[in-house]
C-alpha cells in the first residue's frame, strides 16, 4: 500500500525553506568556496543574504 505524500504547506512563508537553481559558471564557483570553506551551503548563503539584504532592502524601499 502506497503512503501519502506529505505536500509542501499552502503558505511557504511559514516554513523558511528557500530553494532556487544557480547557472554553471556560479554553481561551480560556489561549489568551490563550499569544499574550501569546510561550511554548509546554508551558512554560507546566509552570510551573503546579510551582507547585501540592506542595501537590497534601502533600493527596494524606494520604489515601494
Amino acid at each position: 500500500m502506497k503512503r501519502p505524500v506529505k505536500t509542501q504547506s499552502a503558505n511557504p512563508d511559514t516554513n523558511g525553506r528557500i530553494s532556487f537553481r544557480l547557472d554553471e559558471p556560479m554553481s561551480t564557483r560556489f561549489k568551490k568556496v563550499v569544499l574550501a570553506s569546510k561550511r554548509t551551503q546554508t551558512s554560507i548563503i546566509e552570510e551573503c543574504l546579510e551582507k547585501a539584504l540592506p542595501e537590497l532592502e534601502r533600493q527596494f524601499a524606494k520604489a515601494a
